[in-house]
């Protein structure tokens, strides 16, 4: 049990940090819009759910299992989401995809880049641009999906 409670507050961090990273806005947007609190407080979830599949992907087999996660059920139940068929959807996209990694910066991506997915869940299809990692939250969704990898593959 500890080490699935050590998993959930890792995977809360990680999120937190693309979080904040994807919240990140110049300041013209203070001006027009919404503010960085109310940002982040609108792509939380959808990111914690998102690194939640990944990590659940990674781990495979080992002792994480998802209903343990913090509240991930509810959460998903909130933003209408179920969550079980949403996580075949992520493993089916990673175990399609030639790089999972990037795969991964993209749905992050996608979250902080259109604002219709802090309310529901992306589909592969939605995904129609490509990653270059220049900005800062692309490349921190980079460094947390290596970190995700070199904590759970050492379990």
């Amino acid at each position: 049990m500890d080490n699935i409670k050590k998993a959930s507050n890792f995977i809360s961090e990680i999120a937190t940090e693309i979080t904040q990273a994807l919240a990140s806005r110049g300041a013209m947007d203070f001006y027009l819009g919404e503010t960085v609190p109310e940002r982040l407080l609108k792509l939380f979830r959808p990111v914690f759910i998102e690194v939640t599949c990944f990590a659940i992907w990674y781990t495979g087999k080992n002792p994480y299992h998802h209903d343990q996660i913090s509240g991930i059920h509810d959460l998903s139940a909130e933003m209408g989401i179920e969550f079980d068929p949403l996580l075949k959807e992520r493993i089916d996209c990673y175990e399609a995809s030639s790089d999972p990694k990037s795969t991964f910066v993209l749905l992050c991506n996608y979250i902080g880049n259109n604002e219709k997915n802090s309310r529901g869940p992306i589909k592969p299809d939605d995904l129609n641009y490509k990653s270059n990692y220049q900005n800062k939250s692309e490349l921190l969704v980079q460094l947390a999906s290596e970190n995700l990898e070199s904590v759970f593959s050492s379990k």
